[in-house]
């Protein structure tokens, strides 16, 4: 990038630039935003900048492979693209169930709900290293989650369900 341009940009990413106070949203020191937990922080010097999120648009996954896109309208009706990297799509991905959960435990009222998603598919494997078990959930419309199971974890696993499975219908096994 040349100097004088990316001289500008940082000037431009220096100024400081009003955040209005969302409804619910925490504030944290200097009023910023609450921290989100571990590694949740906005870069040194730069102010958070907040968009209202009205509908996704697309994703996608750049030819490089090593940033994804997520699009989305905001509430001005502009394109709004989140670009992230691949190291930070397994932090996406594990924080995003939690804030569902928490989101609709908040709006409800109720702690025990829980966000549920169909089950359409399942599939076992044993590792590549054969030390453990790939278990992979996945729902109808093709939305997958794969869990690495030890041994003894798959073992114990296996004997919940079977100690919570309904009885086989008289006529022969129940299968998937």
């Amino acid at each position: 990038m040349p100097h004088l341009l990316r001289h500008r940009l940082s000037a431009l990413l220096r100024r400081a630039v009003p955040v209005p106070r969302l409804p619910g949203l925490r504030r944290g020191w200097g009023g910023r935003p609450a921290r989100g937990g571990a590694g949740m922080d906005r870069p040194i010097g730069l102010p958070p900048r907040h968009v209202e999120v009205v509908q996704p648009t697309y994703a996608g996954v750049r030819p490089c492979g090593r940033i994804a896109e997520l699009g989305f309208r905001d509430t001005t009706g502009a394109l709004v693209v989140l670009a992230v990297p691949h190291q930070a799509l397994s932090m996406l991905l594990m924080t995003l169930p939690r804030l569902i959960e928490t989101s609709l435990r908040q709006r409800t009222g109720n702690a025990s709900l829980r966000h549920v998603y169909p089950a359409g598919d399942w599939t076992v494997e044993t590792s590549s290293d054969g030390t453990s078990l790939l278990l992979t959930l996945a729902t109808p419309d093709g939305f997958a989650v794969s869990f690495s199971l030890p041994d003894a974890d798959a073992r114990r696993l296996g004997e919940a369900l079977a100690d919570h499975a309904p009885a086989p219908p008289p006529n022969g096994p129940v299968r998937h």
